[in-house]
């Protein structure tokens, strides 16, 4: 087990970096917790919200408080009967909060009420997570985001095809890979743009991008629901010509295999995307569009 600590210095440093005045700054501790998602999470958050949630994880980070296991990070509670909550756990929580998908307390109950040093924790993260800093309720929000992801859908919606039948899918799947970027072919994140998303549609993150071919194409990441039969572990990535009627994302043995070295420019992608994140290319429309 890794130890997890903190110095002083290094929290003066941290701290040092809030602007008088509020704005946005670089939160290490915020973006080491959170990683990729740290943007997602906390754009639709006030400065001062920000900040708070920055003072509770500071005090958080610290070899009492925290545990490596699996190579997982975990929160510990002061109860000791409470078993440690996985810091993706926490991560998933701020993230459907923040976009108003869930109400705060619909979650609570999964956080500590004080952490292993005695450190408040659930009533801090209660009343940061009901402080937004929009204008509009968490339903407003909801209703936004579904009438833009439905309106993504239908763009590439195909016709007559659904899970357990689509006569057109073998066309389907020889027409998408015919107009794929030549292996030969380079890859360089400066030169793909995301031109719509990304979205979460069932717990994938699914965006359109632009190849330097200028062919169009939908990447979506997976769950990880099914590594067991599909190998195909959370955050990574695949390619898809559509949906079908149903809401199925059109993803067949082939088409996966495009990604798992079938196609050498989509390879080297989607390796590039499953370390770096959608947000690394070399540009996107900011998804924060949806709740306006």
């Amino acid at each position: 087990m890794k130890r997890l600590v903190i110095t002083q210095e290094e929290k003066k440093l941290i701290l040092e970096k809030y602007h008088p005045k509020g704005l946005i700054y670089e939160n290490k501790i915020l973006k080491q917790l959170f990683g990729k998602v740290y943007d997602d999470i906390f754009r639709n958050f006030s400065d001062d919200v920000i900040r708070g949630f920055d003072d509770i994880f500071i005090k958080a980070f610290n070899q009492k408080n925290m545990m490596e296991q699996g190579g997982k990070l975990f929160l510990k509670s002061i109860n000791p009967k409470t078993p440690p909550i996985p810091m993706d756990t926490i991560e998933e929580i701020l993230l459907n909060v923040s976009k108003g998908r869930l109400k705060p307390e619909q979650v609570l109950k999964y956080l500590p009420d004080q952490l292993a040093d005695g450190t408040k924790f659930r009533d801090v993260m209660q009343k940061l997570m009901a402080s937004k800093g929009g204008q509009k309720t968490g339903q407003q929000i909801v209703q936004n985001v579904g009438r833009v992801l439905d309106s993504f859908k239908k763009k590439f919606v195909v016709k007559g095809c659904t899970n357990m039948n689509c006569p057109q899918l073998r066309t389907i799947v020889s027409d998408f890979q015919n107009k794929l970027p030549n292996s030969n072919l380079k890859f360089d994140p400066k030169q793909v743009k995301i031109v719509d998303g990304p979205y979460n549609l069932s717990g994938r993150e699914t965006m359109v991008v632009e190849m330097p071919n200028g062919q169009r194409i939908i990447w979506n990441s997976s769950t990880g629901s099914n590594v067991k039969t599909t190998g195909k572990e959370k955050g990574t990535w695949s390619v898809i010509p559509g949906f079908g009627e149903d809401g199925w994302f059109i993803k067949t043995d082939p088409l996966i295999g495009l990604t798992r070295g079938g196609n050498k420019y989509l390879t080297d992608m989607a390796n590039y995307l499953f370390k770096n994140g959608a947000n690394s290319l070399g540009g996107h429309i900011d998804h924060a569009k949806i709740f306006k």
